[in-house]
């Protein structure tokens, strides 16, 4: 596969499930390394929440199971990042600069819910 080709196709429809990904690993390595382990990856588990449903929604179409009977269930289920961003409001121990970085984790969200929309149900453009 041509380099150009990959990054582009990484850029325009995966590159914000990766952000997301990255934002979490930024929360996980900022908090005190002191605090429970548990505390820690929930803290910081909200970008791979997205990047998990984004992932979910391809692997459903890959299956050749999109269908739109699936939209609603991926609405509901963004719900599950938007509270994982707010319990690291409160369960977070570190500096509070990081919190910053829920600002393009709510973009990468909002577009993972479009993309992801369209993906599961097979209306892939």
């Amino acid at each position: 596969m041509d380099p150009d080709i990959a990054w582009r196709w990484l850029r325009d429809f995966h590159l914000p499930a990766f952000v997301a990904a990255l934002i979490s690993v930024a929360y996980f390595r900022a908090s005190s390394p002191t605090r429970a382990l548990g505390r820690r990856l929930v803290a910081s588990a909200h970008g791979m929440a997205i990047a998990a449903l984004y992932a979910a929604a391809w692997l459903i179409y890959l299956s050749r199971h999109a269908s739109e009977s699936w939209a609603t269930a991926f609405a509901a289920l963004m719900l599950v990042p938007i509270v994982l961003m707010v319990a690291s409001l409160f369960l977070f121990e570190g500096r509070s600069r990081v919190h910053w970085l829920l600002v393009p984790n709510l973009l990468c969200l909002l577009w993972v819910w479009l993309r992801g929309t369209a993906v599961i149900t097979g209306l892939v453009f």
